[in-house]
């Protein structure tokens, strides 16, 4: 007579886990979903004209200065106006051509002089960033030197459409030239990108304006000295806490959604109500 075969034993029931336990499984589950989700500012890509990543640690007005995201570096706020980004430097504003994140490099263009259909614009100020500034010229970048109506006798490098006696001349030329205008009403220093200005050096006279539109680069970190240094630095990204509607202190935005005054690690830290 065949032998019977027996079913294989069940498994022991499971046993609930103790409710301590439960609680410290469930409390870091919801940690690590506010760590990921919960910052206070929010990493939004925003959109104006042609340029569609508008993005930390660039944040995007409109052109009341409205905040679309409180989330960037105090100085890099991207003002859309008439469906073009502007981004002012000191006095200036500077239209955006592209950001590339992956490099982190923002490619600008004079807005005086995009804007500008004339044949032969003409710069009219210079650019230049502090050491500790979260912004700095990008090796791709050359200069175009422009000298204004000088008081000398010479003739090459001059180019007439700027006026009596102006001239424009790039580095190199500066470099191996030991005749380089004097006693000029201005000298205004424009960069340019290198590969753009080697297809117009023999003919700057009348080629700088399409040197000029084609822009340069920059550049951007969080300076050493930089408040946004030490915030992102802790895990936090930092930005503009809007006090009441006419005044905004810096933040530093927590990943758990907190928002310090310094960064996310230190005593300075306190909770907003969200």
């Amino acid at each position: 007579m065949p032998s019977q075969i027996r079913p294989p034993p069940s498994p022991p029931p499971l046993l609930p886990l103790p409710i301590p336990l439960l609680f410290l499984v469930l409390l870091f589950s919801i940690a690590a979903v506010s760590f990921a989700s919960d910052y206070a500012c929010q990493e939004l890509s925003t959109s104006c004209g042609n340029v569609t990543d508008i993005t930390y640690p660039f944040w995007l007005a409109n052109d009341t200065a409205e905040l679309v995201t409180p989330c960037g570096y105090p100085d890099f706020m991207v003002i859309c106006r008439d469906n073009t980004p502007i981004l002012s430097l000191a006095t200036d504003n500077y239209t955006v051509i592209h950001i590339d994140h992956d490099r982190s490099i923002i490619s600008l263009a004079d807005a005086d002089i995009v804007g500008n259909a004339v044949a032969c614009p003409r710069v009219r100020h210079n650019l230049t960033f502090p050491p500790d500034s979260s912004l700095a010229y990008a090796p791709s970048d050359a200069n175009l030197t422009f000298y204004f109506n000088c008081n000398v006798n010479l003739t090459e490098y001059m180019s007439p459409c700027l006026g009596k006696k102006s001239f424009v001349l790039t580095d190199d030329m500066i470099e191996n030239n030991s005749f380089v205008p004097h006693n000029c009403e201005a000298v205004i220093v424009a960069p340019v990108l290198q590969e753009h200005l080697k297809s117009y050096q023999y003919e700057l006279a009348y080629g700088f304006r399409e040197a000029l539109h084609e822009g340069f680069e920059l550049n951007w970190s969080a300076s050493t000295n930089d408040p946004c240094s030490h915030c992102e630095q802790s895990d936090g990204r930092c930005g503009l806490d809007e006090t009441s509607r006419s005044t905004s202190v810096f933040a530093c935005f927590c990943s758990d959604g907190r928002t310090a005054s310094y960064n996310c690690s230190g005593t300075f830290t306190y909770l907003r109500p969200l």
